[in-house]
């Protein structure tokens, strides 16, 4: 809600330079098999692309990994799985040369080495591609593939040469992209596979793959597991790290389970189940959700017949008080548009919204929060967060006037509502003066909700509410979901995970280019019902 925010720069495996600070120093090589990984040294494969032994790793004495042991074959897909706070991110960021450990060491092919940059790792063959891709969307996509090692031919770049490395890598990846076209219009699929070709170009040996399906829908997947196939195919070693555990049967050979830090399992795949990971990231098993009847109120926001050109047209729909309403459907099918409409965020062209009862005109945010209407968004990073300030002023900076008395703001009742939020969701945090760019992305996305609450709503809408959680955090965020609904909150519910959808709606909207395709209570819904709906022309 409100403007988009400025991230932060951050370190990235994927440089643009491969001129390192310190050149990648070895030290006496290690002749024997690998032993730090119990099921290498087993199967008699030989050395690991890279390895780990005993990484710990503390900051400002808090230890964050403890004698974890990792390792990544030659043409092996090895996901890492784990809460948020697991230490997942600080492990990929140990491999890609970001930080130093503490103690342990890493080896790359059998002999020790110190990755003391982001450089480091790149000289040896390790890059990392995050969430956030690295690309400058102005510059074409052999321009971006080649940017800080362009091919040159007196003193000039070699252009004809650069068009013919960049073809030679796209066909390798068998993807279809024209080398010639700025990369900001190209698609974000499209955009992760200039990345890993970029990753390419530099004779990459391992690839680390950080929520790589996080933002595409289910073709797009399909389509990167593909592009995974093949580098597996051709010797690549793939480190692959997601939250959403379908993917790792789906693509992975080996995981790795993280909690607190430590390594609670190694695996092949196809050796274990999902109640095994769930129990090794948790450390404990959730009672399964059992559907419950509610008795909602009377209606607390109407919309009818409301259109926002050439984003949705003709949407009508109801949520009581005490009620869950789904928005489901395909991307692109309108519903985060219909969410920032009912904000202000957006100027609708037709209909109307009442809200219980009373026709009113919502011109912005602070509009809508008058009304008592929150919004939880999908994009913590770009839209919610303020990642360089305290926990404490990203809670309370949605309504500071409810900590006002002129001419002063009260720091105690602010201080106060933050400590309730803190302990009402679960936020675990050193303090509320932490910055919250420091915190898990369960721990933000937390901070949003205790956000929205300060605005004490009567109606809240969450867009993707579980979007880069972990397991553990999902099922907390579901609970107090739960618990707003029994306290009479009406919810729209928007969330691209079909078993989100069915599992807290009481109701469900599905929508198709923009339209309402159907509407069918919970008992009615299911996969294949939502799925028709929202894909059948």
């Amino acid at each position: 809600m409100g403007r988009p925010w400025l991230g932060r720069f951050r370190a990235r495996s994927g440089s643009l330079q491969v001129v390192a600070d310190h050149p990648a120093e070895p030290s006496q090589p290690v002749s024997t098999p690998v032993t730090g990984d119990a099921e290498i040294a087993a199967s008699g494969t030989g050395l690991a692309l890279l390895e780990g032994r005993g990484l710990d790793k503390s900051f400002e004495g808090n230890r964050v990994l403890s004698s974890v042991d990792f390792a990544v074959l030659p043409g092996e897909v090895h996901a890492i799985v784990g809460e948020n706070g697991a230490g997942k991110s600080t492990l990929i960021k140990i491999l890609g040369g970001v930080y130093q450990p503490d103690a342990g060491q890493l080896l790359v092919g059998g002999t020790e080495r110190r990755l003391r940059s982001p450089r480091d790792a790149l000289a040896n063959g390790i890059v990392a591609i995050h969430q956030e891709l690295s690309l400058a969307p102005h510059l074409s996509t052999e321009e971006n593939i080649f940017l800080g090692h362009f091919p040159m031919r007196a003193f000039a770049v070699d252009r004809g040469e650069m068009r013919r490395r960049t073809l030679q890598l796209l066909e390798r990846l068998s993807v279809e992209v024209d080398p010639g076209r700025p990369v900001g219009e190209l698609s974000i699929a499209q955009q992760q596979m200039v990345e890993i070709a970029k990753a390419l170009s530099f004779d990459a040996r391992l690839l680390i793959l950080d929520e790589p399906t996080a933002v595409l829908d289910q073709d797009r997947v399909a389509t990167l597991f593909k592009v995974i196939g093949r580098l597996r195919e051709q010797g690549i070693g793939i480190v692959y790290i997601s939250h959403h555990l379908e993917e790792i049967f789906q693509i992975a050979d080996r995981v790795t389970v993280l909690r607190d830090g430590k390594r609670t399992g190694t695996e092949h795949v196809r050796a274990v189940d999902q109640d095994w990971l769930v129990n090794r990231m948790i450390g404990r098993d959730f009672p399964p959700h059992a559907p419950h009847a509610r008795s909602s109120g009377r209606p607390a926001i109407e919309v009818e017949g409301l259109s926002v050109p050439r984003q949705f047209e003709d949407v009508s729909f109801s949520v009581n008080e005490g009620e869950i309403v789904g928005l489901a459907g395909l991307v692109g099918a309108g519903r985060s548009e219909v969410a920032h409409a009912l904000m202000g965020l957006t100027r609708t062209s037709a209909g109307r919204i009442k809200v219980f009862g009373r026709e009113v005109r919502i011109d912005g945010p602070a509009a809508a929060s008058r009304l008592g209407i929150a919004y939880v968004t999908e994009d913590r990073k770009a839209y919610g967060l303020l990642p360089n300030r305290p926990v404490l002023e990203n809670v309370t900076v949605a309504n500071l006037k409810r900590f006002f008395r002129f001419p002063f703001l009260r720091r105690r009742k602010e201080r106060a509502f933050v400590r309730e939020m803190i302990g009402l969701l679960d936020i675990r945090l050193g303090s509320m003066s932490t910055e919250i760019r420091n915190l898990s992305g369960g721990n933000q996305q937390k901070v949003l909700i205790g956000r929205a609450l300060a605005v004490e709503p009567k109606i809240l809408i969450f867009d993707e509410p579980t979007r880069g959680v972990d397991i553990g955090a999902k099922q907390e965020i579901y609970a107090f979901i739960e618990r707003l609904v029994a306290q009479g909150v009406a919810i729209v519910l928007i969330s691209s995970e079909m078993e989100e959808v069915l599992r807290l709606s009481d109701r469900i909207i599905v929508l198709r280019r923009g339209r309402v395709a159907a509407t069918m209570p919970r008992e009615a819904a299911s996969e294949a019902a939502i799925m028709r709906a929202a894909a059948l022309a």
